[in-house]
């Protein structure tokens, strides 16, 4: 059973991703990066140091470059969606059991990184049902 269907309209809620500090820096790196090296482009080009088709190197540093923040991207986005996504949901279930809805349970995908986690945490949610039926 899922809470609030009108709340997963996004891909991962805000204030899920701002309790994962360890994110919001590696994303302010990139930005950083991404600045300085344009910056870095952009001077030594006014300078003459870079003529485009007469620096191989250069241009291979660049697609290295791209791909790495290509790669670091997508590993972000993977690493939020199956990792930090259901902390969101497991937060909304959690809220409706403290006001003592004991029947929810936790549904993940299959891929979710924390599956076996909350598999454990159904099992607790079961007994607390089964004990305020008693």
């Amino acid at each position: 059973m899922r809470i609030n269907k009108e709340k997963r309209k996004g891909f991962i809620k805000t204030k899920t991703i701002n309790r994962f500090k360890l994110v919001n820096i590696i994303m302010l790196v990139v930005v950083v990066s991404l600045f300085l090296n344009t910056y870095a482009s952009m001077k030594m080009i006014e300078e003459g140091r870079i003529i485009f088709g007469g620096e191989v190197p250069y241009i291979e540093y660049q697609l290295n470059y791209a791909g790495i923040i290509l790669a670091l991207i997508v590993t972000l986005l993977f690493v939020m969606h199956y990792s930090l996504g259901p902390v969101g949901r497991m937060e909304n279930i959690l809220d409706e059991v403290i006001k003592g809805n004991y029947s929810l349970r936790i549904t993940l995908r299959e891929k979710d990184a924390l599956r076996p986690f909350v598999d454990r945490l159904n099992k607790v949610l079961s007994l607390l049902e089964n004990k305020s039926h008693s």
